[in-house]
């Protein structure tokens, strides 16, 4: 038989008071001792009812699917944080550079001729450049060892990134075949230029993704290309290579 006496006061609970009951033991309470009180027919559990429900609800494996899912996002936001800090390094050592440079300048007493001017600008110009380049290569990604073809490098790369499951829009700035295409059968390379280091990072979590990637999915005939050495390719990012074959 149920417990007929309240939860918090300990008194007998009669049929004649308002009271609740939990929805899991059973067990009453009187409402008016309940802080705030709640209505006799709203949906109660007790405190002991209401914890256990927590705690097996920890224990699911939906749960545990859902812990893991925020650890790799943690993980992703973790690796553009460290891009990031990588390139303020650089950019805080070239400042510094620079400054370093400007202090030295005005050590000199007099500056004789507009030629050592020029060549004071062409230093700065030397490092802002150096700055800018790599800033660019950031961006950049080459993918060598396709199969030669005709086709036009932004169809060849797009076909790619919709393999990838990544979007054809808003993602490259420009992309184009370099060297000397080989006799057929041989391979080609293409220069991606992305728009920002953010995407360069999305399509080497792609290819991780993807790890094995034929040439008949990129509108190529040989199926036995595909797509090889990915993962430690993206392990060391900063060669920004991809080969296929």
């Amino acid at each position: 038989m149920v417990n007929d006496s309240c939860l918090v006061c300990k008194k007998f609970v009669n049929r004649q008071v308002t009271k609740v009951q939990c929805a899991k033991c059973k067990k009453m309470v009187h409402t008016d001792c309940l802080s705030p009180a709640i209505s006799p027919d709203a949906y109660w559990m007790c405190k002991t009812c209401k914890n256990d429900s927590t705690e097996s609800t920890l224990g699911t494996p939906e749960f545990e699917a859902l812990m893991n899912k925020l650890s790799g996002i943690q993980n992703d936001i973790d690796q553009v944080k460290n891009i990031q800090k990588d390139m303020a390094k650089t950019l805080e050592l070239y400042a510094s550079k620079i400054d370093d440079f400007a202090h030295k300048v005005k050590n000199i007493p007099i500056i004789e001729s507009t030629g050592v001017e020029n060549k004071i600008q062409i230093e700065k110009l030397k490092l802002q450049v150096e700055a800018m380049d790599q800033q660019i290569r950031l961006n950049n990604i080459i993918i060598n060892g396709l199969p030669v073809t005709n086709e036009n490098a932004n169809n060849i790369v797009t076909n790619i990134f919709k393999s990838l499951n990544l979007p054809s829009t808003n993602m490259i700035e420009t992309c184009y075949k370099i060297g000397r295409n080989q006799a057929t059968g041989g391979h080609q390379t293409i220069m991606v230029k992305l728009l920002s280091n953010e995407k360069r990072h999305m399509v080497f979590k792609a290819f991780k993704t993807k790890k094995i990637l034929k040439a008949n999915e990129i509108g190529f005939t040989n199926n036995e290309s595909r797509w090889g050495k990915i993962k430690s390719n993206f392990e060391k990012e900063v060669k920004s290579y991809m080969s296929f074959g």
